[in-house]
This record gives C-alpha cells, sequence and structure tokens, in this order.
C-alpha cells in the first residue's frame, strides 16, 4: 500500500476525480459539488484527452493508467495522522 504524507495537489485531484468517475461509471451517482462535464474537463486537463458527454467509463480507464503509472499499481492510502 503506498501512503501519501505530503500530496501534490495535482495528484490529489487526480485521485478525487477518478473516484467520482468511478461511481459514475458504475452506480450512475453524480458528485455533490461537480458536473458530469467538469469531471470530464478535469479528466482532459491531466490525460491530455478530449471526452465526449458520457464517457466516463473511458476517462476512467485512462486516469487509472496514470494512477499506474505514478504508484506502480499499489493501492493508495492518504497519510491520516494529525498534530491535534
Amino acid at each position: 500500500m503506498t501512503t501519501i504524507t505530503n500530496p501534490d495537489p495535482n495528484i490529489m485531484q487526480l485521485l478525487t476525480v477518478r473516484s467520482a468517475l468511478n461511481i459514475m461509471a458504475k452506480t450512475g451517482m453524480n458528485h455533490s459539488r461537480y458536473t458530469g462535464k467538469q469531471l470530464l474537463a478535469i479528466a482532459t486537463k491531466h490525460t491530455g484527452i478530449p471526452y465526449k458527454r458520457g464517457q466516463y467509463a473511458k476517462a476512467l480507464a485512462d486516469l487509472n493508467v496514470i494512477r499506474i503509472a505514478i504508484f506502480g499499481g499499489q493501492p493508495v492510502r492518504l497519510n491520516a495522522t494529525s498534530d491535534i
């Protein structure tokens, strides 16, 4: 398991959008703060591939390729420790 202790904002955005696209592609549930169009625009920013409406599964697959390239296929966990 890979633990992220000092996350890069771009990596965090990639992981968050990937999770939201996963839910949209598999269940049809929408994210509470982003529309499908916004999620696909963010995915386009990370992959460089333009997506049309409803191409959530394709965007998810492309983001998974990037995630595997960054983390080597290991599950990702954020470090939940706090100084408080």
